[in-house]
């Protein structure tokens, strides 16, 4: 049984408490997109970049079609943190914006602030990207 890494093997490099995008690869595009949603619900876009990059470039449909509402969740978390552009940008240099056209549409709304954005997207596009784009916020517990 693998080990869990711990203390420097975490990458606490680039900042106080922020994982390195090298520090911990996970090997499966499962245990990337879990810490990518995590690191990107903390704040550290620049850790999780990386494995959101992976993801989108390397998962195929029938991992996609099994952790779906799991990457809708990601994406969310990039909206919630300020990422929405950011996180479009990265379905359209890994060329997924059009594979995954509702998600994109949705990011790019979000990043306009407005779901009038997608008044201007194909009716067949905009149907499925308005229901990501309203999909409710995960609740926030707040540790004290």
């Amino acid at each position: 049984m693998e080990s869990l890494p711990t203390g420097p093997a975490l990458g606490r490099g680039p900042g106080p408490g922020r994982a390195g995008p090298d520090a911990c690869a996970p090997s499966d595009l499962y245990t990337a997109h879990t810490l990518a949603t995590i690191l990107t619900r903390l704040g550290d876009w620049p850790a999780a970049e990386p494995l959101i990059r992976r993801l989108v470039t390397e998962a195929d449909e029938a991992l996609l079609d099994a952790i779906w509402d799991d990457v809708l969740t990601l994406f969310h978390e990039a909206v919630l943190t300020g990422r929405a552009a950011e996180a479009r940008a990265l379905l359209d240099a890994g060329e997924a914006g059009e594979r995954w056209r509702p998600l994109r549409e949705a990011l790019a709304a979000a990043a306009e602030g407005s779901a009038d954005y997608l008044r201007q997207v194909a009716p067949e596009v905009a149907a499925p990207a308005r229901e990501i784009h309203a999909r409710p916020a995960a609740p926030r517990r707040v540790v004290i």
